[in-house]
């Protein structure tokens, strides 16, 4: 066990209801750390931010768009490399679909049988699994 502080990070999970039901990613760009895998939108908490302003915060400035949080977070925490993380899942929507793209370069909505086959973030694996399970129940 690490002697840091676990690291709090905060994401959205945005679902399409038009039809199948789809979840919203966005791909790392090749530049950033885990480039080219794809994760649900957000980042860190910062010291003395609440985790849903931070959510918010870091969607505004990700894909540059409003974010609206519709539930309690689901928590998931994880060792990746030699740090400990809490992972904040939290259901939302956008509120415009004109996103610009900061930290990615790429973005698309994916079923639960397509996130099977995709190169997920560590962080993201379990949350992106339980929500495709939950799917298919």
């Amino acid at each position: 066990m690490s002697s840091l502080s676990p690291v709090t990070v905060v994401a959205a999970i945005v679902e399409d209801r038009e039809g199948e039901r789809r979840v919203f990613l966005a791909r790392r760009s090749p530049t950033a750390g885990h480039g080219g895998l794809w994760e649900l939108p957000g980042g860190k908490q910062e010291p003395g931010e609440s985790a849903d302003v931070a959510l918010v915060r870091e969607i505004r400035e990700e894909l540059a768009v409003v974010l609206t949080i519709c539930g309690p977070a689901s928590r998931y925490e994880a060792r990746v490399g030699d740090r400990d993380f809490v992972f904040l899942v939290y259901p939302s929507r956008f509120d415009s679909m004109d996103f610009t793209l900061a930290a990615h370069d790429a973005w698309a909505f994916f079923t639960a049988s397509e996130i099977d086959r995709l190169e997920l973030a560590p962080l993201d694996a379990p949350a992106l699994r339980d929500w495709a399970k939950a799917q298919k129940e």
